[in-house]
């Protein structure tokens, strides 16, 4: 699972998420991937900023998630800038009802537009997990000011 990134930091977990979704991802041997930021925002979410082929992107991670415009409002909360944020569509879309993280759960409220939702989510264990191009200047991504 990606959320076990906090004990391990393991990449392994976060490389398979990121293949799952409609990314050109550089070859391993180019190096054109660099972790900028971690962070646990909550015991069960988690956010991950990446620089990829020159692009700053946003690797979000929840169980319980109540739709892409919550998404989008806790990364700009952590974001010392407005964030203009496009989600990458997932390469596989599944149904709300038959996603992990909604299996696995007592109870999940429906988000407004779970079609819409499915079509960028993928799954690691119980969470939902979305990857979001930013359109921060890539030359002051290593910078957190």
């Amino acid at each position: 699972m990606i959320r076990d990134f906090v004990h391990t930091l393991d990449t392994s977990s976060i490389k398979q998420t990121l293949t799952q979704f409609k990314l050109n991802l550089p070859e391993a041997a180019t190096g054109g991937i660099a972790l900028l930021e971690f962070k646990v925002l909550t015991p069960d979410s988690f956010v991950w900023r990446f620089l990829i082929n020159r692009v700053v992107y946003y690797l979000y991670a929840e169980d319980f998630v109540e739709g892409l415009d919550d998404i989008r409002q806790k990364l700009n909360r952590i974001s010392k800038h407005p964030l203009n944020l496009e989600f990458i569509e997932a390469k596989e879309h599944r149904k709300f009802d038959d996603a992990d993280p909604v299996r696995a759960a007592a109870i999940y409220k429906k988000p407004k537009n779970e079609d819409d939702m499915m079509k960028f989510a993928v799954e690691s264990g119980y969470d939902f997990v979305f990857l979001c191009e930013s359109d921060e200047d890539s030359n002051d991504a290593y910078f957190n000011d």
